[in-house]
């Protein structure tokens, strides 16, 4: 009658030994470098302060191109709140209209409201228009605070000698740049499909086409906020175009904002 191989106490002792040291390598494997990157970006901006941010309040003004004149429309006043990680909302008002973007969990907050009565606006956003708003104040918090949590899944994937790459399983991707001597955040590239003016002379009928191009962050100005460098100027460029430009007066860093904070 033939047996299998038996097993001394020695032999089960060294065993249990292989598998308790791999699963302890395992659990303690070194971070990447991306990860490495983007922790030295955290700690030049604040560090453990950064790490517990849970909400901010942005007050400033904004501008974006005016597609038929090729410049910057008037300043029109700008509040953005963020109560992380589900809740966004930004409002800019001119003296005209107020407009709402932005998500509270899985329910749209887009709106355009008249602010005088000769003024008629309208619009409508479906639940798709999530991800479109959760990609805009991910790319705003990532080059604020170096963070990832308004994306799910979005993680470091890549680095360069001064850039983290990111990528998120539902198509998310961007690159932030830190400076070289600081690591601070100073700009950050993604692709999109952008409107842009027609060259000089030609007539613009109706909104000109959409193209894919490479969009830039720029994060300026950077100042101490509660222990936390956070930029009052951020600048949006696309071939040679200033999109738009956010300037902030105020910023607060974890007011107490609540969900009841984030409404149409």
């Amino acid at each position: 009658m033939s047996r299998g191989p038996v097993l001394y106490p020695k032999s089960i002792g060294l065993t249990a030994f292989l598998i308790a040291t791999s699963t302890l390598l395992t659990a303690q494997s070194p971070p990447s470098s991306a990860e490495t990157a983007l922790a030295s970006a955290r700690e030049a901006l604040g560090g453990a302060r950064v790490t517990g941010v849970r909400s901010l309040l942005l007050q400033g003004e904004s501008q974006t191109l005016n597609l038929v004149k090729s410049q910057l429309s008037p300043p029109a006043l700008l509040e953005i709140r963020v109560l992380l990680p589900d809740h966004y909302l930004r409002i800019e008002q001119t003296e005209t209209i107020e407009q709402r973007w932005g998500f509270r969990g899985q329910d749209v907050l887009n709106a355009i409201k008249p602010l005088k009565p000769d003024v008629s606006v309208g619009g409508s956003w479906g639940p798709e228009q999530i991800k479109t708003e959760r990609y805009a104040i991910a790319r705003l918090v990532l080059g604020l605070l170096a963070r990832p949590d308004m994306v799910p899944g979005l993680r470091p994937t890549a680095t360069g000698r001064s850039s983290v790459t990111f990528e998120a399983p539902d198509g998310f991707a961007a690159t932030l740049e830190l400076d070289t001597t600081t690591h601070v955040p100073v700009r950050l590239r993604y692709r999109a499909s952008v409107r842009l003016p027609p060259p000089p002379g030609q007539p613009i009928a109706g909104l000109p086409p959409s193209s894919d191009a490479e969009v830039t962050f720029t994060f300026d100005d950077r100042r101490a906020v509660a222990g936390v460098l956070l930029p009052h100027r951020v600048t949006t460029t696309a071939k040679d175009f200033t999109l738009s430009q956010l300037r902030f007066q105020k910023i607060l860093v974890n007011p107490s904002l609540t969900s009841s904070d984030f409404t149409k």
